[in-house]
Formats: structure tokens, sequence, C-alpha cells
């Protein structure tokens, strides 16, 4: 299990994130529903080891989060200039000799061979998550997995995510579009103000999907009695 436990991060003097707490099985898919400014990426970046907690416990399995159990697909990701996409994925999956970049990629068919410059913003994306998943950590952090891609990618990366939970693998994955979490997760959190205010099992998502539309009618009725 991956716990989280009283974990506070700071950027300068702001607190962003307070009284965080989590927990989450192996096997599963959690989902960190927030708004912009909510603290997504920064509690990612806290778990990866990209940014040191002011406070908290991160652990898993009972002992402290190392670096070597995780891999973190980032919402924008870098790509190195005049590198091949089969060379970043060589690059990216240096430590598992296992991973078959031929054939995850016939999930996507990008081109491997092609200048990753010249890549679009969706294969990007495709590239950078065959990246991650081909580490073989234990825990996956997907920072807006389904930002920049079409339908037919969001459909299968569901699957892959069912078969990556199949496996047993820990994901936590972020978005701010509630229903490309209900479609794969088996909990969702709901941060706000950088603290976990409610999380829900599957079957209380219609609770969920209620709550989060009352929030945001509630705030567009401020505005528009102001019109």
């Amino acid at each position: 299990m991956l716990r989280i436990e009283n974990l506070e991060a700071t950027y300068g003097e702001k607190k962003v994130l307070h009284d965080f707490q989590l927990a989450c099985d192996k096997g599963s898919i959690h989902g960190i529903l927030g708004r912009n400014g909510a603290g997504k990426t920064t509690f990612f970046k806290c778990l990866y080891g990209m940014m040191k907690p002011s406070a908290g416990q991160i652990r898993f399995d009972g002992e402290p989060l190392g670096p070597t159990s995780i891999a973190y697909l980032e919402t924008h990701n870098y790509f190195y200039p005049f590198l091949k996409g089969g060379e970043y994925l060589e690059l990216a999956t240096y430590s598992n000799s296992q991973f078959d970049i031929q054939a995850w990629n016939k999930f996507f068919d990008l081109p491997l061979n092609d200048l990753v410059e010249n890549y679009s913003t969706g294969m990007k994306k495709k590239l950078a998550l065959l990246g991650t998943i081909g580490q073989q950590r234990p825990i996956l952090l997907l920072d807006e997995p389904f930002n920049g891609v079409d339908f037919e990618t969001v459909e299968t990366i569901y699957i892959i995510l069912n078969h990556l939970r199949e496996k047993g693998k820990t994901i936590l994955l972020t978005s701010h579009v509630l229903p490309t979490l209900t479609e794969v997760c088996n909990q969702i959190s709901w941060l706000k103000e950088g603290r976990i205010e409610t999380s829900f099992g599957q079957t209380a998502f219609p609770e969920l999907r209620q709550k989060v539309k009352s929030e945001f009618q509630k705030d567009m009725d401020e505005v528009l009695s102001q019109l």
C-alpha cells in the first residue's frame, strides 16, 4: 500500500499542500481531481522526489518511498532535440531490458525512426507514456495523461491502464475532466485548496459528480448575478 500522512509542501511562504492524507491499494487506480492550483502537480512532485515536503510521511509497503519504486509522466514532457522516438524509448527504459519497444508501440503505431521534434502534441504524449510504462516501476504517476490526445487514444489508454492494474501496479492519475477518471478509477479523491477533502469509491461516483456540478454552479451563479 502507498500511504501519505500529514503531507505539507510550500513555495516560499505559500503553503500549497497541508494536512494531506491519502492511502492507495496495490493493483488499483486512484484519481486525483481538482481545479487549477489545487496542488495536484505539487503532490506528484513530492511523491517523485522533485520537491521536498516540509512535513509528512510517504511510505510504500511500510518503507519510505524511494525513487526506484516510481515512474512519473509529467503534464508537459521535455525531449532532447535531434532525438528519434525509438532513441527516446531506449533511454527511458534503459534500466528495464525486458521492455519490448516494438510490441508496446503496436498500441500507438508511432514513427519511431522520426525525430521527436516533428511529432504532434498527441504523439509526444503517447511516446512519453510508453517511456513511463517501460521503466517497470510498481507505482505510476500520470499527470493529465489524456491531455492533447484524440478519443481513440483515450480509449486505448483506458485499456492499457486496466492491463497495468491487473498486473498489480499502483496508479495515480490527475485530470480536470471527471469522466476520464470515473471511466477507469477504483477511487477518486477531491483535492481542494491543498488537501484531500473527500474520497469516493466507485459506487459513490454519482455523488462526486453532483458535488462537482454543485460547486461550479454556485461559482457561476455568483458571476451571472453580476451581469
